[in-house]
């Protein structure tokens, strides 16, 4: 994450590094993503992330974030 990116403290990402930051998203398409602008629950909760259309994921459940991140089975 770069140091200029504060997250708010209602964040999910607090004490995590963000699924933006995982996936390698540039900023034009963070200021585009429901992941990015509300931070209060994690992406795969989000309706309108970018991920199936930038990394054609078909299910958040495949995803090196949720896997990392997502509840434990």
């Amino acid at each position: 994450m770069q140091q200029s990116e504060i997250l708010p403290k209602n964040s999910f990402w607090v004490d995590k590094t963000p699924c933006w930051v995982i996936r390698g998203c540039i900023s034009q398409a963070r200021q585009h993503c429901q992941a990015f602008v509300d931070q209060s629950g994690p992406c795969w909760e989000q309706r309108n992330s970018l991920c199936k259309e930038l990394f054609e994921i078909d299910s958040c459940f495949a995803c090196k974030v949720f896997k990392k991140y997502g509840p434990q089975q």
